[in-house]
């Protein structure tokens, strides 16, 4: 079953995310304790944020939605973001991350509120949802970049017809960077996990430098450019 999130499921998301990021994009992660910043910032939508049950009311997955923003030089346009995302790993390949995704995009297109749904994630995965590049849209980061992993799904037609708009997401992304990680899992007692370096965490440091204007490549196409071109911030430790 797919329900809204709801304040008696927050313990059991939050083992979810950290089972599901750890040591996937750097030693450890962030993505639980994000998950409670975004509960408790004025930009958390829990209209759109979901979680799927099994028969048992056990979490499998969740999605986790924030208010974003579009800027042109003479108007705004209200978005969304979505992330975290995750499923448990034992459920993993089954299609719940990809009904979580669909089902609560179908309900921002049902409100028609929002312009659209912009996030930062491969592009690979998120084509089929029906993500484009940012720059179909001619919009960019703060900074005027472009970088490969900002998409933009349109849900109200024509609302992002205008030029050099300026994507700004909620400052909850920023402020956990700042934040004690280790007294929030003292907090919560999750228990001690080994931190080590991956592949998957080289891919991504790999990834996050590509642009826009970068060629689409495959996961095999990645792998394969990363023995030929060095990586920058690959060797961080844990």
């Amino acid at each position: 079953d797919i329900e809204n999130d709801a304040a008696n499921l927050y313990e059991q998301t939050l083992d979810i995310f950290r089972e599901a990021f750890w040591n996937l994009y750097q030693p450890g992660c962030d993505e639980h304790l994000t998950a409670k910043l975004i509960r408790e910032s004025d930009d958390y939508l829990p209209q759109y944020s979901l979680v799927a049950l099994n028969h048992e009311k056990k979490v499998l997955g969740c999605i986790l939605y924030t208010k974003s923003r579009i800027e042109y030089e003479d108007h705004m346009v209200p978005m969304v973001t979505f992330g975290p995302v995750a499923v448990t790993p034992e459920y993993q390949g089954q299609g719940i991350g990809s009904r979580l995704i669909s089902e609560s995009i179908e309900r921002i297109k049902k409100d028609g509120i929002y312009g659209g749904v912009v996030i930062l994630g491969y592009p690979h995965v998120y084509a089929k949802h029906g993500f484009f590049p940012s720059s179909k849209f001619q919009v960019t980061m703060p900074d005027g970049s472009y970088p490969k992993g900002l998409q933009v799904l349109e849900t109200k037609e024509t609302v992002l017809s205008g030029k050099n708009g300026k994507i700004y997401m909620s400052d909850v992304f920023e402020k956990v960077q700042n934040m004690d990680l280790q007294a929030f899992e003292d907090e919560l007692n999750f228990p001690p996990r080994e931190k080590f370096t991956t592949p998957s965490q080289k891919i991504f440091s790999y990834t996050i430098q590509l642009s826009q204007s970068d060629p689409d490549l495959t996961l095999e196409q990645i792998k394969d450019s990363m023995n030929r071109k060095p990586l920058i911030n690959s060797s961080k430790e844990p």
